[in-house]
């Protein structure tokens, strides 16, 4: 597998020389039938193991591999990237417990390419966030030119959303909270605003922002809304834990126990 510094080398190559390497697909799109759960294994298990026992569920559910998402995230990363001479113009933004997660699984390699961007990791679920001080001024000072948010899952883009409301209102003396979510967005100003993300549901809201997921998924009727857990939560004994067991228990089985069951054979290979 190609490291991202190689593989972003490529591309650098290809600008300048106009010789075309293959390039891999960054993103791909997929329909979730039926109940079936979407379970992103975010752990240290083995990805063969966790599909082998979630084979045994009726229906069974779509797995996939953290570790192989955030080799695409970076990859998509570091096309955006390209062209950016001064990277301090970026500002990055990991908000909440989920894309504290992801930032965890990036490589050695990538987190040295990405070393001179300005990163913060803000509070935030759907429309509560805290946007440090030091972003709003580096933007008033024109240091700061894009936001850049990184989470593991934009499912209805009310985070991101709730993150352009928080620096609107802190940059525009006009600003109305109560409007926060109308378009055209109001007190609109001049930054560049990108999402990355390991999944982004289909019908999420994403303006103003371009994002680039890794997976947009979605319902074959485009209405269901996917359910979708971690592993790593799944398996946890905190309550986090304990509430989403139950509520997959509730989905899938007759009982808590039997799923619980299910999940002490992948306990062994933590």
């Amino acid at each position: 597998m190609v490291g991202v510094v190689q593989w972003l080398a490529r591309q650098l190559v290809e600008l300048k020389t106009g010789v075309q390497f293959p390039s891999p697909t960054h993103m791909k799109d997929i329909l979730v039938p039926g109940l079936v759960n979407l379970v992103i294994n975010d752990t240290q298990i083995p990805d063969d193991k966790v599909k082998e026992v979630f084979a045994r569920m009726q229906p069974s559910a779509e797995v996939l591999s953290a570790s192989e998402l955030t080799v695409e995230l970076e990859k998509n990363i570091a096309v955006a990237l390209l062209g950016i001479e001064n990277l301090l113009q970026i500002t990055m933004l990991f908000p909440g417990y989920g894309a504290d997660a992801l930032a965890t699984t990036f490589s050695p390699q990538f987190r040295n390419l990405i070393s001179p961007i300005n990163k913060y990791w803000v509070e935030a679920y759907r429309i509560l966030s805290e946007i440090p001080a030091e972003v709003t001024d580096g933007i008033k000072k024109g240091v700061t030119k894009q936001i850049w948010v990184c989470d593991d899952v934009i499912a209805t883009g009310l985070t991101i959303q709730s993150i352009k409301a928080d620096i609107s209102s802190k940059l525009d003396n006009n600003y109305n909270p109560d409007l926060r979510f109308s378009y055209p967005v109001q007190g609109e100003i001049n930054l560049v605003w990108r999402a990355f993300c390991w999944l982004q549901r289909k019908d999420a809201v994403t303006e103003p922002f371009s994002v680039q997921p890794t997976v947009i998924y979605g319902s074959q009727n485009g209405k269901r809304k996917v359910p979708l857990n971690s592993l790593s939560t799944l398996l946890s004994r905190n309550i986090a834990g304990l509430s989403a067991r139950l509520d997959y228990s509730r989905k899938f089985f007759n009982g808590e126990e039997d799923f619980v069951k299910l999940l002490s054979k992948l306990r062994s290979y933590e």
